[in-house]
């Protein structure tokens, strides 16, 4: 399952309570058909919510009580990792800490949409949205400025293995990345700093370098970054040696973020600040999960049209002749381009960079449209919808994010959070209120003598149960 895995996000396969809705079991996001086999494996893109197999579910599990800030319930049909993807499922479909679903709307108790980000403080608001799903425009990838993008695949993991990273560059200033494959954990990269060449690589963690002296801005150069199999770091320029060190190691694990070629759009590998993109040409751009020899980088340098695409530790080949990333190696490592431009090259065609200072961050708008939205003085821990009304419990909301944010060292903000603790712990009792489902309107409202257990709601025949925290089942019933 393994070749499944995008960037941070991979396949499902932790147990949880299931759900159906008849056509479909559903783990999480993983929707079997009813005889058990899986209706899809691979990651679902996060705006492709639409479509057969939306259903509610949480990317934790229903069970999970934390209310980690990345995790969320969802009616919808995939979630994204990380820090810069756990907040887009809820810019495109309806999402919140609970959720209830009616027979046209979902219900829900969540954050309100300007803190689907990143984000310290989050506010919550009571809500109703259309079960129906709007359709965003997926946005073009987010990058720093221009570059080639490539695709994690198995062919394409260096972890444990000795390695070579060739090109041919022409910068038009000093700084910029020539390749990267990986982040701040593990990974490599070739690079310019300072008009230097730089080869990088990242073993848990920890960064190895080595550079060369020469300035190498304005003209084209032969550049080689190996890995070798004593474990020895080395760059070359134009041939030669031009610099060598200890490694640690080889590179530990996969790493997690993606090829770039011309920038560095994840975490960086090297000694920058991402995506520390280049000014210039790139061209003829080879990855050998092997260790060149110094004669064979030599030769790649005087005669590069001897120079075999069909060596089974090349594992990705680009020329550029034909205007696009197309993979030569064999391995079907095609890259997709981004900003880049076609253009002439030391050999036929080269790729055109723009270079960047300063990243975009990927945004997606935030479409969902709510019927009706509430301001509510509880974190709701339970949930249900009954008829036209809907039925929230949980502890009190005492605290202003926002301002205690802004005043954390403030003597009233501290104890207005430890009063918040307390709350949640149970120590301030709960609240059980009935809200209307047309408007959001407040139609009863009653203390608790202890919260409720998360999710702890149901009701039958008339009647409201409820389990709470101090381990009774209370039973309420109409007038």
């Amino acid at each position: 399952m393994q070749k499944y895995v995008t960037g941070l996000n991979m396949t499902v396969a932790l147990p949880d309570i299931l759900s159906s809705d008849g056509q479909n079991v559903y783990m999480r996001s993983l929707p079997f058909d009813l005889k058990g086999v899986r209706q899809r494996v691979a990651y679902l893109d996060v705006t492709k919510q639409q479509g057969e197999g939306v259903h509610l579910f949480s990317p934790t599990g229903f069970l999970d009580d934390a209310w980690w800030h990345r995790s969320y319930w969802v009616w919808g049909r995939s979630m994204a990792s990380g820090a810069g993807g756990y907040y887009l499922a809820g810019r495109v479909a309806p999402a919140g800490r609970m959720l209830a679903l009616g027979e046209a709307s979902v219900y829900g108790f969540g954050r309100k949409p300007k803190y689907f980000k990143w984000t310290t403080p989050i506010e919550y608001h009571l809500f109703r949205t259309s079960k129906e799903l709007p359709t965003p425009e997926k946005p073009p990838r987010s990058i720093g400025g221009s570059c080639v993008a490539v695709e994690n695949t198995a062919s394409l993991n260096p972890a444990g293995k000795p390695l070579t990273v060739e090109a041919w560059v022409k910068a038009a200033d000093g700084n910029g990345v020539v390749l990267a494959r990986g982040g701040p954990a593990h990974g490599y990269a070739l690079y310019l700093k300072d008009g230097k060449p730089q080869f990088a690589i990242r073993v848990s963690d920890e960064m190895h370098a080595v550079g060369a002296e020469q300035s190498v801005v304005g003209e084209w150069v032969h550049l080689a970054g190996v890995l070798t199999a004593d474990k020895e770091l080395q760059v070359y320029v134009n041939g030669k040696l031009a610099g060598s060190t200890e490694a640690a190691g080889f590179i530990a694990s996969d790493p997690a973020q993606a090829m770039e070629i011309g920038s560095d759009e994840g975490g960086a590998v090297g000694d920058y600040d991402s995506p520390f993109g280049l000014k210039g040409l790139i061209d003829e751009v080879r990855v050998y999960h092997a260790a060149l020899s110094a004669a064979d980088i030599q030769k790649h340098y005087a005669s590069p049209q001897e120079t075999a695409a069909t060596d089974t530790a090349l594992v990705l080949y680009y020329s550029f002749d034909k205007g696009d990333a197309a993979d030569d190696s064999g391995n079907k490592n095609d890259g997709t381009l981004y900003g880049a431009q076609p253009a002439n090259g030391k050999f036929g065609g080269a790729m055109k960079f723009r270079g960047a200072k300063r990243r975009r961050m990927r945004t997606l708008p935030f479409v969902v449209k709510y019927d009706w939205s509430q301001d509510i003085p509880l974190q709701v821990r339970a949930m249900l919808l009954a008829g036209k009304t809907l039925f929230i419990a949980g502890p009190p909301d005492v605290v202003d994010e926002e301002e205690a944010y802004k005043n954390l060292s403030d003597a009233e903000i501290q104890a207005k959070l430890n009063e918040q603790v307390a709350a949640l712990k149970g120590e301030e009792g709960a609240l059980l209120w009935a809200v209307s489902t047309s408007d959001g309107e407040t139609l009863a409202k009653y203390q608790l003598e202890s919260v409720p257990v998360f999710d702890g709601m149901a009701a039958a025949n008339g009647r409201l149960y409820l389990s709470t925290k101090d381990g009774k089942v209370l039973c309420f019933a109409g007038q």
